[in-house]
């Protein structure tokens, strides 16, 4: 049977490392990413501190928080050409180059207990 992956999206107010409840998920030994480069809404970027989230029905397979953002390692500068320009060193908070990557679970219930639903 093919799987349908529907991607969604959260606001957030919380850190990277807790995502919304309603996007936890159980770690897969099965897995397969997904790679964006930008994500809109009726054509809006969203914002840094939403989420993207796989789901199989109505179960969270993956999920990720959306920050494109980064920061240059001399704070005067605000753009990654500036700082490069500088040759100062900027690093990206979450997606590095601003592409971000949502890691789809698999369904492995042998070796990974709680995924038995996920993507097949």
């Amino acid at each position: 049977m093919m799987q349908a992956i529907l991607l969604f999206l959260a606001v957030s107010f919380i850190s990277a490392q807790d995502p919304p409840e309603l996007f936890q998920f159980n770690q897969s030994t099965l897995q397969s990413a997904y790679f964006f480069s930008e994500v809109t809404i009726n054509g809006n970027q969203i914002d840094p501190e939403d989420w993207v989230g796989a789901f199989n029905g109505e179960i969270c397979v993956g999920a990720q928080q959306w920050d494109t953002t980064g920061f240059c390692s001399d704070n005067q500068f605000t753009d990654e050409t500036a700082c490069a320009e500088a040759e100062e060193t900027w690093t990206w908070n979450q997606c590095g180059g601003g592409i971000c990557e949502v890691i789809v679970m698999g369904a492995d219930p042998s070796n990974s207990p709680g995924t038995e639903e996920y993507m097949s």
